[in-house]
């Protein structure tokens, strides 16, 4: 099975949404759609890692079909992206980056 249908098929096997995906990782839905289309490349390595975070895939498996280099820390678990997308956005809104969305 090649990487679109392994993403599209781990996300129905957990019972997602490709909006209810798309919010996990926050971006939007039809980023999604196209990377469930086989148009990764144009996703950046973070949201794959993201993607396979929530899905229980292999991150650097997604980044490297892509053509990506994953990330040197990947987070383990969903609830530790979560920790590591909210800090980010903290970070961003103390030092006043305009147009970062709110940390969930």
């Amino acid at each position: 099975m090649d990487v679109k249908n392994r993403i599209k098929a781990a996300r129905l096997e957990a019972g997602l949404t490709m909006r209810e995906l798309a919010a996990r990782v926050d971006k939007s839905p039809a980023a999604l759609c196209m990377l469930e289309g086989g148009d990764g490349h144009s996703v950046s390595a973070s949201t794959l890692v993201a993607v396979a975070v929530v899905l229980d895939l292999d991150g650097d498996e997604l980044c490297e079909a892509f053509g990506k280099i994953a990330p040197d820390s990947i987070p383990a678990t969903a609830d530790e992206m979560k920790a590591c997308r909210v800090a980010i956005a903290q970070k961003k809104n103390a030092a006043g980056v305009v147009g970062t969305p709110a940390a969930p």
